[in-house]
């Protein structure tokens, strides 16, 4: 539950590798844990478009599980 250093640990990876969509999930992920929503939820999308490209349709799938959540939540739903 190192959520900060793993934000940090996760730019970094995506510094290097840009099209690891995995690495944008795993991100989103983190920026849930410091209560970072709506960075969250762009790094999702983001991480859409690139599993997009890659054909990695499961990573797309599981963050449109994670984007469903925040907007859930966002608008009061359970």
């Amino acid at each position: 539950k190192e959520y900060a250093q793993a934000v940090a640990c996760f730019r970094r990876v995506l510094e290097l590798k840009p099209d690891y969509s995995a690495a944008y999930r795993e991100l989103g992920k983190a920026l849930e844990g410091t209560g970072e929503t709506q960075a969250a939820a762009e790094m999702y999308r983001k991480g859409k478009e690139v599993a997009g490209q890659k054909g990695d349709i499961q990573t797309i799938k599981e963050m449109d599980v994670f984007l469903r959540r925040i907007e859930r939540t966002e608008s009061g739903g359970l």
